[in-house]
């Protein structure tokens, strides 16, 4: 049960983020069930469709990797392609799209502390490094190392790691 609730204590004061999560991490166990016992739980993972993806517009499959304790800021116009990975203690702020450029590409693989800005973009089979930090409305197609500082469109690093 614990589990469940992993993201709770960061999303302090902010009573969507917690729900978003602990319902998106109850369907994600509910999908995970062997055979076709997860028919059984299929209420809620269509309650969770309607309600956080239709209603809230925030699209965050159960099928995306997910570590522990996200982080969401106003979390509307957020999209998570099913196949992406996100680290530990990220957090995504308000209209992050992480996907792919085209389709079978391949999607991001974001790293442990991450911090995503509002609007930014991250797009096809690009790494971001542990502790990186992705500026408000950037379009990232390219690695960003660990510790860096990613803004613009197209991203750049515009501060790299201190040694």
């Amino acid at each position: 049960m614990k589990s469940l609730f992993q993201d709770w204590d960061v999303n302090v004061g902010n009573p969507k983020g917690r729900a978003v999560l602990v319902f998106w991490r109850l369907c994600r166990a509910i999908r995970a069930l062997p055979g076709g016992l997860w028919l059984l739980g299929s209420p809620l993972l269509l309650l969770y469709v309607v309600g956080v993806e239709w209603i809230m517009g925030i699209e965050l499959g159960y099928s995306t990797r997910i570590g522990t304790r996200l982080r969401l800021y106003h979390a509307s116009g957020l999209v998570v392609h099913p196949e992406a990975v996100i680290g530990d203690d990220c957090i995504l702020r308000q209209g992050v799209t992480i996907g792919y450029r085209q389709a079978g590409e391949g999607v991001p693989v974001i790293g442990n502390n991450v911090e995503i800005g509002c609007g930014a973009i991250l797009l096809g089979p690009i790494q971001v490094g542990d502790g990186a930090t992705i500026g408000a409305g950037a379009v990232v197609v390219k690695d960003v190392p660990p510790g860096a500082v990613a803004a613009g469109n197209p991203a750049k690093v515009i501060r790299a790691q201190q040694a």
